[in-house]
């Protein structure tokens, strides 16, 4: 699936195989990616073309569902309980602990540049973290969350503004 999310995102259309080539050779974000999905199994190509040393993951690989989405992955943190399908993070965002609990999120949620999302919350699927925003509490499905007082401003595709 993160093979084809990837190529989807890139606008290409190439099969799987040549896909999978393309994506290691030209995106770091995609190879690091990679690398932490086939763990200790990593090949030669491994020492040869490395990912980005300042995108950590911390979730196990199994944890992270298909699909998984890496725009410009430098300073970027992936620490969380479970991630679904289809989701992705921008550059700089950290998804952490806080007080040693992680937080999860669910399918289809996007985490955009310099977002901070902490702690024992749930991130609702198909919700989108905005740049800048902090996340202490659980967001439910179907919102947009901004920075300045994060607050989610739209739910379900009618305007509302609830204080996070």
């Amino acid at each position: 699936m993160d093979i084809d999310r990837w190529l989807s995102v890139k606008n290409k259309n190439y099969n799987r195989f040549i896909g999978l080539v393309y994506l290691i050779l030209k995106y770091p974000e995609f190879r690091s990616l990679y690398y932490h999905r086939i763990g200790k199994k990593r090949s030669l190509l491994c020492k040869y073309l490395p990912g980005r040393t300042n995108l950590y993951f911390a979730t196990p690989s199994a944890r992270i569902g298909g699909g998984f989405y890496i725009g410009h992955g430098w300073g970027t943190i992936v620490n969380a309980q479970k991630i679904g399908k289809n989701c992705g993070v921008a550059q700089n965002c950290t998804i952490g602990s806080r007080n040693l609990k992680t937080p999860v999120l669910e399918d289809g949620v996007m985490v955009w540049a310099h977002a901070v999302v902490l702690g024992d919350i749930t991130i609702g699927e198909n919700s989108h973290i905005g740049a800048g925003s902090v996340v202490v509490k659980s967001v439910p499905k179907n919102c947009v969350v901004t920075p300045s007082k994060s607050c989610i401003i739209r739910k379900d595709g009618a305007k509302c503004m609830v204080l996070l």
